[in-house]
């Protein structure tokens, strides 16, 4: 099933990967804030982030690897979907507990819409799972999406990051 898929995990896995490696030089760039406002905000920005995008590699790994069956695949997606979404949930209650200090919208990119297309990993696992030749599109749309969704994250992490030192008010919301 997976076969033709292969320019396109080519691409993703690796851009992922990349990604993941440029978040840690924007962690670098927190040398200047306080350290325990970092650690909390590291918890529910930088690091959901981070497995995000590890999960995206993990599944075009997958993907790539030789004669590795469908309902592996699927089966992982699924999985990675159940945790996901468990992780969310984890990321929405620490935005609605103020546990973390946000801005507007943080809920929505960081928790509900991670959620939402993690709910659609489960139903792209099952429909991989299941045969559907439909599948692996449901799955390669919603890896695009979370891919996106990561960028505009990371993006917004160092648009937040990079100005800031301890004491500089926060920017509007």
């Amino acid at each position: 099933m997976f076969e033709d898929w292969h320019d396109f995990y080519l691409v993703l896995g690796p851009a992922s990967a990349g990604l993941i490696g440029l978040l840690f030089v924007v962690v670098s760039l927190t040398t200047n804030l306080d350290r325990e406002r970092m650690v909390r905000g590291v918890r529910v920005f930088m690091t959901p982030i981070v497995f995000h995008l590890g999960v995206l590699v993990l599944l075009g790994g997958l993907a790539l690897f030789p004669k590795v069956s469908d309902d592996f695949v699927g089966g992982m997606a699924f999985a990675c979907g159940l945790i996901g979404l468990a992780y969310a949930a984890y990321i929405c209650h620490a935005f609605l507990s103020k546990a973390v200090e946000s801005y507007e919208g943080d809920l929505w990119r960081y928790g509900v819409g991670v959620g939402a297309l993690y709910a659609g990993l489960v139903v792209a696992g099952a429909l991989v799972l299941f045969g559907e030749g439909i599948g692996p599109y449901v799955l390669a749309a919603d890896e695009i999406a979370l891919f996106l969704l990561m960028i505009n994250n990371a993006w917004d992490l160092v648009i937040f990051i990079a100005p800031q030192k301890d004491g500089d008010p926060p920017p509007p919301g």
